[in-house]
């Protein structure tokens, strides 16, 4: 965009992007959508071991791009846009929606081992998950329904989040409930005995199902002292790890950049003023050395007119310098940087 401009100038005057902020944007949501990617990778894999059959994996599979799809379509509607809220309510509700499809799979292939035909069996397999599914849809998005409530940034950043949970649990709902047993009813076949490696993974399950009834009857059984070891658990997380975790509006995040004030005292000249920030420039060169920033610049006291506005200084004795690193991943992180100007 800024080529054209460029041409018009006279020689010895540059454009260039001093500092873009959109590139951790773009960079966050790339990394956000590749954790979801890895995420369903792996719940793929665990279906693949816990059900031990390729077709039902894919079947279970299928439907997370779908209910994504058409949540997104919920979105346009809606006058949303794709974001790190939007993406991180999305990838909230990944495990969610895989866990729906998994249940609706196992009904189904209990009724298959019961001798029905694959019709019949997804048939009664859904009807007997159609009302808990729907509790459990609506049960999910009404714990997002307070959200609405939030006013001033709470609003502008959760409420994006909620309705994009919402429309994920319903679709995940509508197309588990439809798509997924005309799936089953077509290509799952009636149960076979298991063979090779599929019979060694049930019996390693199914002796984890065993333990897992003896450890729990064991539980049942001394309920008062289950009650208590529980009780204090969280009684523990509370006293000793929860005033431990701290309070912030935002998480600490690397974005590459970061901003460092400068203040003289009232009334001091532009000159003297210019001449303490080039003595700060000088230490930030050496304490981080210069292949370590790509970009620093600084910007000296108030122009009397409308760029007023938009900077922190409130006259020639303030200076703000903002320092921009490479976009390298190997690059130290921000934090380290700041830390060390700190200490120095």
């Amino acid at each position: 965009a800024l080529g054209p401009i460029q041409e018009r100038l006279p020689p010895g005057v540059n454009l260039n992007v001093i500092f873009d902020q959109s590139v951790f944007v773009r960079k966050a949501i790339t990394n956000l959508l590749t954790e979801m990617i890895i995420g369903a990778l792996l719940a793929a894999l665990m279906i693949l071991i816990f059900l031990r059959s390729v077709r039902t994996t894919f079947f279970i599979l299928i439907q997370l791009p779908l209910t994504v799809a058409a949540a997104f379509l919920g979105l346009y509607f809606t006058g949303l846009t794709i974001n790190m809220m939007t993406l991180g309510g999305l990838a909230l509700v990944t495990g969610m929606i895989l866990d729906e499809g998994i249940v609706s799979i196992e009904n189904i292939a209990r009724h298959l081992e019961m001798g029905k035909k694959p019709y019949a069996a997804a048939l009664d397999g859904m009807a007997e998950m159609a009302r808990p599914r729907l509790l459990i849809m609506v049960t999910v998005t009404v714990v997002f329904f307070p959200v609405i409530f939030l006013g001033g940034v709470g609003k502008y950043l959760f409420v994006p989040m909620a309705i994009a949970v919402a429309f994920a649990m319903f679709f995940s709902y509508l197309f588990t409930m439809t798509f997924l047993p005309l799936l089953a009813s077509r290509f799952l076949t009636e149960h076979k005995e298991e063979r090779g490696v599929a019979k060694v993974l049930k019996g390693f399950l199914d002796g984890l199902q065993k333990a897992y009834g003896g450890l729990l009857r064991g539980a049942l059984a001394g309920r008062w002292v289950t009650l208590l070891v529980v009780g204090a658990l969280l009684a523990f997380s509370f006293v000793a790890i929860y005033p431990r975790l701290g309070e912030k509006l935002f998480p600490t995040v690397d974005a590459g950049q970061f901003m460092i004030r400068v203040r003289e005292a009232p009334g001091t000249a532009p000159a003297k003023t210019e001449a303490t920030c080039a003595k700060v420039e000088a230490r930030i060169y050496e304490l981080m050395g210069k292949d370590n920033i790509q970009k620093m610049i600084t910007n000296i006291g108030v122009l009397n007119d409308w760029p007023a506005a938009y900077t922190p200084n409130s006259g020639p004795g303030d200076a703000f310098i903002s320092i921009q690193l490479p976009e390298d991943p190997d690059r130290r992180s921000v934090l380290d940087y700041v830390s060390e100007l700190r200490a120095n």
